[in-house]
């Protein structure tokens, strides 16, 4: 399962990068910036699977998630609308590790089709990946975006 921060796909539009043929899951708050960046970009991003579209989703856990992780993230300006993208995925992470509170985190998640494989966060943003290393280390790959893509071929991302 891939999750890729807003600022990694305007990187791969604005340099021409391909954004591989994997499934993306994003928050439904955060497809809004999805939508802006291929209009600004003139390109769109294919594969991409809204959270609420997926097996077991509860809006109310991720929604007490994301009220959580909005009070713990440091980094979070709403009058600047600054960090919420990256609340947003904080927030995604807790329900997918937990299946969205109905099981003790796993490292195997094992949620039938849709969530059988390790969660991979793509995301050259240096808070955020710290904050996921720090709160999901034992449950969730963060890579940057070059090394997805090198990382595609070799292996079987």
């Amino acid at each position: 399962m891939i999750i890729l921060d807003t600022n990694t796909i305007i990187s791969c539009l604005e340099h021409g990068k391909t954004l591989g043929d994997h499934e993306i899951i994003v928050p439904d708050d955060l497809y809004e910036e999805y939508l802006i960046t291929e209009i600004r970009h003139k390109s769109q991003v294919r594969n991409v699977r809204l959270a609420s579209k997926m097996t077991g989703f509860s809006e109310a856990y991720y929604l007490r998630q994301y009220a959580k992780a909005i009070n713990s993230y440091p980094r979070v300006s709403v009058a600047k609308m600054r960090g919420l993208g990256d609340v947003s995925i904080i927030a995604l992470l807790e329900c997918l590790i937990t299946d969205y509170g109905r099981k003790q985190p796993q490292i195997s998640l094992g949620l039938g089709a849709d969530l059988d494989e390790k969660i991979i966060v793509v995301s050259d943003d240096d808070d955020l990946c710290k904050k996921i290393n720090n709160d999901f280390s034992e449950f969730v790959e963060v890579i940057s975006y070059e090394e997805y893509i090198n990382s595609k071929t070799s292996a079987g991302h």
